[in-house]
């Protein structure tokens, strides 16, 4: 990431829509993203919209202002995603991270995972700072929530990024085995690719994700899928979930 700040520009063709690509081995850290549009042209009221891509093309966030364009508007649209000060005074988001936690004790709730046979974890003990943000429930959409013990999902109630970070602990290593971190419809980030790239000597095992909820994937879930490849059953003595939202705030827009 680049130590100072730095302005990015680029000149659109007058299309939609309009794409900027980084550079082979480019890294940069979002701060804001500004355009001008010029709707002269469109056939009626539309929002403005920005879409954020990692390198596989995966979608990481789409963010909307909160007013729209209409046919003959130009407009000046700041999307602010990233910014603390944003999302404090954005009327949607208090601005606070919250935060949940999955865990089992160790050897009290060893979970067999058969072999060549995707199984779900399951929990059972939960906490958080805002039980009205998250809970957990049984695998369903919209997910039935019970909060009970044997729990498959994390369930997050509120728009937001979720970053998730999983640490796992086998009673064995030396064999082939990884940990899928998906959502309700979508997996962002690198979660299965940082956890098969664990060495599998070690009976300790992690991964990390980030998923971007907005209002239409709320209620959403979180699940965590144990595969094993090693031609035994093999058992997982313990594991934890670290979970924290980050609010996402509105766009701003100035129209003229």
């Amino acid at each position: 990431m680049p130590s100072t700040p730095s302005l990015t520009f680029a000149q659109g063709g007058g299309t939609v829509p309009f794409t900027t690509k980084l550079a082979p081995g480019q890294d940069i850290e979002l701060a804001s993203v500004t355009a001008t549009w010029d709707a002269a042209g469109a056939s009626g009221t539309f929002l403005p919209c920005l879409s954020i891509y990692s390198q596989e093309g995966v979608l990481l966030s789409r963010t909307f202002p909160s007013q729209t364009l209409t046919t003959g508007d130009s407009g000046e649209v700041t999307f602010s995603p990233f910014l603390a000060a944003a999302a404090a005074a954005a009327p949607a988001a208090s601005g606070t991270s919250k935060w949940a936690a999955l865990a089992t004790t160790y050897n009290s709730h060893n979970q067999t995972i058969a072999s060549g046979v995707p199984t779900l974890l399951t929990w059972y003990g939960f906490e958080t700072d805002d039980t009205a943000t998250f809970d957990t429930g049984l695998l369903g959409f919209p997910p039935t929530v019970v909060n009970a013990a044997g729990d498959t999902a994390l369930i997050v109630n509120e728009p937001g990024v979720l970053v998730v970070d999983l640490w796992a602990l086998w009673d064995s290593s030396g064999f082939s085995r990884f940990i899928d971190q998906t959502s309700s419809g979508h997996t962002l980030d690198h979660a299965t690719g940082s956890i098969a790239s664990n060495n599998q000597n070690d009976v300790y095992q992690w991964s990390h994700a980030v998923y971007y909820f907005d209002s239409s994937l709320v209620p959403g879930f979180v699940r965590f899928d144990a595969h094993n490849n090693s031609g035994s059953n093999k058992v997982m003595n313990a594991r934890f979930v670290s979970a924290v939202l980050h609010p996402t705030t509105e766009a701003l827009i100035t129209v003229y």
